[in-house]
């Protein structure tokens, strides 16, 4: 029979036990991993501008940004798109946007803006702070609702937002502008118009602080696409309340703050002239070589400056007393009236999916064209020159784009509200064509509605004579 050998296991003290001996393999250590591979501590190949790690899961891939030596990252002007989900005071105050922790990698996460399921993309939304959304949906939806000619589309994308991602004023000019459009979307959401309101406060202050200091080559690009993009915020309205319109304030001083928008176009195509010795060097100058702020397509910067009446709808010239010898320098309404003639003329009142990039810049930047004593006009609510203003808000109405659409709706109904009462029966009677486009309807009635620019035989060969009787035939055309 074996023997049974028994074994006894005993206890020994923590001096007894023999050390283990184990040496860990020599390694470099970094601080420079990406925030994802840092969170679930494992070791990132820092590859960029998206890691490894982060490609095979398609996650958002976001690395630190590290501040130059003896300048904090805040001084060099690079927003924080923080990882932490900021509550409603935290957004009102921005204070997780002024620390500069980390820089989005842009070409990380437009890599897989428009290829990603759904499940996979709520997981993303999941993960992101409330401006990390609000940059989501700007590369994903906002940049391709904004319309405009398709090279300005493929500019923004490749110069537009990485200077943005560099530059604190105008992430947030952008950041309100796709928080606007997220409030077009759903506007009951009213954490959405938070955001854009802080946004917008933030992106206008640091703009003042631009502004005092030196302007040149260095910061022309920045103060222009700040410019663009507030203006483009300003211009948005989506409320709709005929009352609160410039129009009808009877008090000269909130009618001048409620005409702000107008004043504004202005003054950033003033700002624009700044530059104009460095604006072939900007990276707007494509753009600026087909819309403005001084130069157009040739024709139609010909056709703008032309004297005269000729072109321009009878009706319309003889009401504003256009003659073969008028131009900008002795009739107010000249350029402007031109202008709106060249808009319906070259067919710009179309929706944009027809309407051609000419026509499109030349609707948009009418405001920035808008002489000082046309203005006044306005600010004064004379009944001539808010009829032509009406008219280009129809055209800017039936291009039909979000951030045009509202404002040019509400605006246009208060104008159609203050001119339903004139006296004059050629202004009432050139009011319905604009008026029927805008869905307003007459407390009265009124005669068919009919479109001064629907025939080229109403345009004007001929001079007018301002003490001739506008007649319309009883079929509507003009002849």
């Amino acid at each position: 029979m074996a023997a049974v050998i028994k074994f006894r296991l005993s206890k020994l003290s923590p001096s007894e036990r023999p050390i283990s001996k184990h040496t860990r393999k020599p390694h470099k250590k970094s601080r420079n991993g990406c925030g994802l591979c840092k969170e679930r501590r494992l070791k990132c190949d820092e590859q960029r501008p998206i890691c490894s790690r982060c490609k095979a899961i398609q996650s958002l891939c976001v690395y630190a940004q590290p501040a130059a030596e003896g300048h904090d990252a805040k001084s060099e002007g690079v927003i924080s798109l923080s990882q932490s989900s900021p509550s409603t005071e935290s957004i009102l105050k921005g204070s997780h946007l002024a620390m500069a922790q980390h820089e989005v990698q842009l070409d990380g996460l437009l890599r897989y803006s428009g290829d990603e399921d759904s499940m996979r993309s709520n997981l993303l939304l999941q993960r992101m702070t409330p401006d990390l959304c609000v940059f989501h949906h700007y590369v994903n939806s906002t940049l391709s609702s904004i319309a405009g000619p398709v090279p300005q589309k493929s500019m923004i994308r490749t110069l537009y937002l990485p200077l943005a991602i560099r530059n604190s004023s105008l992430m947030h000019a952008l950041l309100a502008i796709s928080a606007q459009h997220m409030a077009h979307l759903q506007p009951d959401v009213a954490s959405h118009r938070i955001a854009r309101t802080h946004h917008m406060h933030r992106a206008t202050n640091l703009l003042q602080q631009q502004l005092a200091g030196p302007l040149g080559p260095h910061n022309m690009d920045l103060i222009i696409s700040n410019c663009l993009s507030l203006n483009l915020n300003l211009i948005q309205y989506d409320r709709f309340d005929p009352i609160d319109s410039f129009v009808l304030a009877e008090d000269k001083a909130v009618r001048a703050r409620k005409l702000q928008w107008v004043e504004m176009q202005v003054s950033a195509a003033q700002l624009c002239n700044l530059f104009s010795d460095h604006l072939h060097e900007s990276m707007w100058a494509p753009a600026f070589a087909e819309a403005g702020p001084e130069a157009y397509h040739p024709k139609m910067l010909r056709e703008l400056k032309r004297q005269g009446h000729e072109g321009i709808p009878h009706p319309l010239a003889q009401l504003c007393e256009i003659g073969p010898d008028s131009s900008s320098r002795n009739n107010v309404y000249h350029m402007a009236l031109r202008h709106v003639s060249l808009i319906f003329t070259t067919g710009a009142s179309t929706s944009m999916g027809t309407s051609t990039i000419d026509t499109f810049n030349l609707i948009i930047v009418f405001m920035a064209q808008l002489q000082p004593a046309f203005r006044a006009l306005l600010g004064r609510r004379d009944e001539r020159a808010l009829l032509i203003f009406v008219y280009w808000l129809t055209a800017l109405y039936q291009m039909d784009i979000w951030w045009t659409t509202g404002r040019a709706l509400n605006e246009g109904h208060a104008i159609c509200m203050f001119l339903e009462n004139t006296t004059s029966p050629a202004i009432r009677t050139l009011l319905q064509y604009p008026a029927t486009q805008l869905g307003y309807r007459f407390s009265s009635s009124i005669t068919e509605s009919f479109s001064p620019f629907e025939s080229t035989d109403a345009l004007s060969r001929d001079q007018p004579s301002p003490e001739d009787e506008l007649v319309i035939p009883s079929n509507g055309s003009l002849i």
